[in-house]
């Protein structure tokens, strides 16, 4: 429920429309009595508990406090219990939205941190392939004085190799 929905719910009326908009919302969920499961139409204020009709009559007649729904709702809006259910609400509200702006940063932060450790490993990725790139350049213009020298080193053996064997003959 959005915040506007709430504060809606906290509005102080008169205690006519109180009752009449307390009503309303009983009817859209009729309680029922646990004894009977039937609708619960009534209330004992002396047993604090909501009452069918067969209750009020068995169980609750001797009771002085048997009230209808819409009279026993009546002034529970500005009572005690309401105003600090209502405060409750309202911190508790307060605190929801405190850890989802946290949550929400929290979030924020751990994309831009991923969007950061790709760009770190293509950076790291570049900079070895500038590495490699040079060391392939390196070896291919090193590439001829190395086939050269060993040209020569191996007309070198073969010289030494053709001396040797002229000796011993």
């Amino acid at each position: 429920m959005s915040k506007q929905g709430l504060e809606k719910l906290f509005v102080v009326q008169p205690r006519d429309r109180v009752a009449d908009e307390t009503a309303k919302f009983l009817s859209k969920w009729p309680t029922k009595c646990t004894t009977h499961e039937e609708v619960a139409t009534r209330f004992c204020v002396d047993h604090d508990a909501l009452l069918c009709s067969v209750c009020e009559l068995t169980n609750h007649k001797p009771c002085g406090h048997v009230l209808s729904l819409m009279e026993a709702s009546k002034g529970i809006r500005s009572s005690r219990e309401c105003t600090i259910l209502e405060n409750e609400i309202k911190k508790a509200m307060e605190k929801y939205e405190k850890m989802h702006t946290e949550q929400t940063e929290i979030q924020t932060n751990v994309q831009e941190q991923d969007k950061q450790f790709v760009r770190a490993v293509k950076a790291f990725r570049q900079d070895i392939n500038t590495l490699l790139d040079r060391l392939e350049l390196a070896v291919l213009a090193n590439k001829e004085d190395y086939a050269t020298k060993r040209k020569e080193l191996i007309k070198g053996k073969s010289v030494c190799i053709t001396c040797s064997e002229s000796t011993f003959v």
